[in-house]
């Protein structure tokens, strides 16, 4: 895998969700509803009852406090919003361990890379990689002592 077109790739595709949470519900619904129609299948929401409480002497009905959602609503504030933002926050993550192996092994992504680098960089890309490699390798050194002690 090019690290660096995965890295874009990612990018962009973060872009889209965000845009999606805001606008593609309509287009999610729209098409959902053409697929329920080719299978006969009424696309309405299923409506939840209403669950009314038996109010004690002096409450305030609450009725007038609390407007109820639509069905479409409901569906998109609780679980078509959760949905996307878990795919925006996992992808969010991805970019980020992308973003740190460009970080610290770019260099050697390509041979393009590699030769592009002049000696002082090229120098500075190595001591960088090895200082990051020793700091890893003594935290995993450090915990696997940790567990056997």
């Amino acid at each position: 895998m090019i690290i660096d077109t995965a890295i874009e790739n990612v990018r962009e595709l973060i872009s889209f969700f965000k845009e999606y949470r805001e606008t593609g519900f309509s287009k999610a619904l729209q098409v959902a509803t053409e697929i329920t129609l080719e299978m006969e299948i009424d696309p309405i929401f299923r409506t939840k009852r209403k669950i009314k409480r038996k109010r004690q002497f002096g409450e305030s009905p609450d009725d007038a406090s609390s407007p109820s959602q639509s069905a479409e609503d409901s569906f998109r504030r609780y679980y078509f919003i959760p949905v996307v933002d878990q795919a925006i926050v996992s992808l969010s993550r991805r970019f980020e361990q992308y973003e740190e192996f460009q970080n610290n092994f770019g260099f050697l992504f390509t041979s393009d890379k590699l030769r592009s680098l002049d000696d002082r960089k090229l120098l500075s890309s190595c001591v960088n990689l090895e200082a990051k490699l020793k700091v890893e390798n003594i935290q995993v050194l450090m915990e696997e002592n940790y567990t056997w002690s």
